[in-house]
């Protein structure tokens, strides 16, 4: 079975908007460098720590991408330190991060439960459950609540959690204009707190 996409057979096209965030981000990152080149060793940095945050904000907000908005912040902290030794840090923050063991539980447990979903996603198995609350859920109301007892219901972790009811219940909600999130959130927030 192969899978066509339409992302791939596209011509690349560098648009105006493509060409100013990847200059706005150069310019980012010579910025950092140069105030972590000119930082005077032992002082303080002052208000100059809050940069990588912001950007982190900023990029978060503005993109929508949140794994990526961490990444150039942390990139972005690390050159606003030592510039210099960059590379090195990154991979030394990286496997720490990696040898954590919750870390790497919290990763196995997204990546295999992610890779689980995308399977029944690819048979159709979670459109075939869409497709019949679709027949039965008709109004906003319906489609919040339904998510809300879903979330309780299949409470086995609340990564997994988030990842199946979010998935199952994306075109229902989607076709009433409803926060699935949000819910999720809040039917999963008492649990967590217990089980915590």
């Amino acid at each position: 079975m192969t899978t066509q996409t339409k992302a791939l057979e596209a011509p690349l096209k560098i648009s105006s908007k493509h060409l100013a965030v990847s200059l706005t981000i150069v310019f980012l990152f010579i910025t950092f460098t140069s105030i972590g080149l000119n930082h005077v060793e032992g002082e303080s940095y002052g208000w100059l720590a809050l940069l990588p945050t912001s950007l982190v904000l900023v990029f978060a907000l503005t993109t929508h991408r949140t794994v990526e908005a961490l990444f150039s912040g942390t990139i972005a902290g690390v050159l606003l330190l030592d510039p210099t030794q960059a590379v090195e840090q990154i991979v030394g923050i990286s496997m720490d991060v990696m040898m954590n063991e919750t870390i790497a539980w919290i990763i196995l447990v997204c990546g295999l439960m992610g890779g689980l979903i995308a399977i029944l996603e690819k048979g159709g198995s979670i459109l075939s459950f869409s497709d019949m609350l679709v027949n039965k859920v008709k109004s906003r109301n319906q489609s919040l609540l339904m998510t809300f007892f879903l979330g309780i219901l299949i409470f086995i972790d609340d990564y997994l959690n988030a990842i199946a009811i979010s998935s199952s219940m994306k075109k229902i909600t989607d076709a009433i204009k409803s926060h699935v999130k949000s819910w999720l959130i809040l039917s999963i927030q008492p649990l967590r707190l217990f089980v915590s």
